[in-house]
């Protein structure tokens, strides 16, 4: 099965910003009609066994694509972590305002309430659903704060609420985050690194090297550990092998007696977005989740590069090639659980300015659900106005325009509706 034959997303407009909305290709073969029709009508069952995927956490299952769950080419994708927790649709406290910054693996919003209290609402939440407290939680009332890690299957969620006073009356701020899944006393440091500490979802690390040399050291030896490094900056490097990443922030400690000091945070990232060769300020953003970057090659190269890495992950294009706007141009991908994956370019000067966009399933579709009840709302707005607008004019005025277009075929008969002539003559 082609590209072509899967089903297709169009934006509407050529704002980035607009909504995408589904759009179903036109071009399934008089073959594959045929096969689905058979589907449907005899075997509906098989269909329900071709796209059965356990549902993300806390999300209403998803039945996927026709053509995506019954394509034999699409490998399967590992959604582990996602199944676990979904942070996007997690449960909010009572009251929520729509998120700050909302991915599947980070969530910050803020609600009525107290700190430690939503923080035990929370607590009590996880619990429920197999999470174990960590050791290293913190509680203060009189500060107005709490936090603590989880563990769930070796995964590591961090959570934490403070007093929000922008809140009216004051309220609490929360925020999740997904560390994904670390071995403390298993990672590819030098030889030389002792572990210092391990709390919550940070380890520090001390070794007799230069932070030069450490720095040199530690890079060596993940790669060869198979962990790409993904972003650096002085004293600075993050790893990522698939989805999870390490932070590493090494420096010089002087109360460890001027040894090297290495500080280890992991994050899981909510989808594994690859990076092109000789890419260019990359940046993992967690929310949204996106990866951006800078690159010298063309729109139709950096586009080469996902066309053919994203299918080997468990992806598919909804159409066969860029969709191009005046300014940018984009492709969308889906997976067999339909989460959604954008590539956007356009073009800075000499370089390509790249954004790979991703949503959960669960995310996508409440994303929709919240676009289609925004679309409903507009829609009784205007009747409303339309029909307040309609009411404040003069009934003569209006019987005048009934006789003066009753020729035109087009207004007429609405015309007429509003005075209660239902004639096609005229009344």
């Amino acid at each position: 099965m082609t590209a072509s034959n899967w089903i297709g997303y169009a934006r509407e407009g050529t704002s980035r910003r607009h909504r995408v909305a589904e759009v179903p290709l036109t071009v399934l073969s008089f073959n594959h009609m045929k096969l689905i029709q058979s589907l449907v009508i005899f075997t509906p069952s098989l269909l329900l066994l071709a796209g059965c995927n356990q549902p993300a956490a806390n999300s209403s299952p998803v039945k996927p694509d026709a053509a995506i769950a019954a394509s034999p080419a699409a490998p399967a994708v590992d959604q582990g972590p996602l199944n676990l927790i979904d942070l996007s649709i997690f449960s909010r406290l009572d009251g929520a305002t729509d998120p700050l910054m909302k991915s599947a693996t980070m969530v910050m919003y803020v609600a009525p309430g107290k700190p430690v209290e939503g923080y035990n609402t929370i607590k009590e939440q996880l619990i429920a659903e197999r999470w174990q407290v960590q050791p290293g939680e913190h509680l203060s009332v009189e500060y107005g704060s709490a936090s603590g890690t989880f563990e769930h299957h070796g995964y590591l969620l961090g959570v934490s609420t403070s007093r929000d006073s922008g809140h009216k009356p004051a309220g609490v701020s929360v925020t999740l985050i997904h560390h994904g899944q670390v071995d403390w006393k298993n990672i590819s440091l030098p030889a030389d690194a002792k572990q210092d500490y391990a709390v919550g979802t940070t380890a520090g690390y001390v070794t007799e090297s230069s932070v030069e040399d450490t720095m040199k050291n530690t890079r060596a030896s993940f790669q060869a550990a198979g962990w790409q490094p993904y972003e650096e900056s002085p004293g600075v490097v993050e790893f990522k092998k698939g989805r999870q990443l390490l932070h590493l922030y090494i420096s010089s400690a002087p109360a460890k007696m001027g040894k090297t000091m290495i500080q280890v945070s992991p994050k899981l990232m909510a989808a594994d977005i690859p990076v092109p060769p000789d890419a260019i300020d990359q940046r993992y953003h967690d929310a949204p989740a996106k990866l951006s970057f800078a690159h010298t090659s063309s729109w139709d190269e950096v586009a080469k590069f996902y066309q053919d890495a994203l299918p080997k992950l468990g992806w598919q294009p909804t159409t066969d090639s860029l969709i191009k706007n005046e300014t940018d141009v984009f492709q969308i991908f889906r997976n067999p659980k339909k989460a959604y994956l954008e590539v956007k370019l356009e073009t800075r000067g000499e370089k390509s300015e790249v954004e790979v966009v991703y949503k959960s399933a669960g995310q996508f579709e409440a994303d929709e659900k919240r676009y289609r009840e925004a679309m409903e709302k507009k829609k009784a707005k205007n009747a409303i106005h339309r029909d307040e607008s309609l009411a404040s004019l003069n009934p003569e005025a209006l019987r005048v325009n009934v006789f003066a277009t009753r020729k035109d075929s087009r207004r007429p008969t609405q015309l007429r509706s509003v005075v209660g002539c239902e004639s096609a003559i005229g009344c």
